[in-house]
């Protein structure tokens, strides 16, 4: 076939190129009941032109804001964190990054897993308190579920 496949960008997005979305059918909102226009192209949650429901999820998507209440929360997370674990990002996005930059200025430590500099590196902040594993995700992550599986047979053959 002459298909050319999505090329996948560093942070998981995909180029899909030319794509037509007219035929995607979207889910009746859970609230009203209405059903959804894939062409329905405003950017008002709520009612679009025609009267029809655009259905907006929770997931705050790449350029969009994260509302005021979930941020909230996240600081006083990370307010109450021993410790804060980054895994795969570069912590370029703002609201990402605001919330390391906070643990930091809270004295907490911060441990980073990702292949390639990130922002908090960048800007010199929290030297004493991060930690960079450069190293790829899937690899890590995989070895530290074997060590956790051998580290778990260990302790249960002591029990016997």
């Amino acid at each position: 076939t002459n298909e050319k496949k999505a090329e996948l960008r560093p942070d998981g997005d995909a180029e899909l190129g030319q794509v037509s979305y007219d035929e995607l059918i979207l889910p009746p909102c859970p609230r009203c009941g209405e059903k959804h226009h894939a062409n329905n192209n405003t950017i008002n949650v709520g009612y679009g032109e025609d009267g029809q429901s655009f259905f907006k999820t929770d997931v705050v998507f790449f350029g969009d804001s994260v509302p005021r209440h979930r941020f909230d929360i996240s600081y006083a997370a990370v307010d109450a964190a021993e410790g804060i674990l980054c895994i795969g990002t570069s912590l370029a996005v703002h609201s990402a990054f605001r919330l390391v930059k906070r643990a930091i200025e809270n004295g907490t430590p911060v441990a980073i897993l990702n292949v390639g500099e990130t922002r908090v590196e960048k800007e010199g902040l929290g030297d004493e308190l991060l930690t960079k594993l450069e190293s790829p995700i899937g690899e890590t992550l995989a070895e530290v579920v074997n060590m956790l599986d051998l580290e778990e047979l260990k302790v249960g053959s002591l029990a016997e």
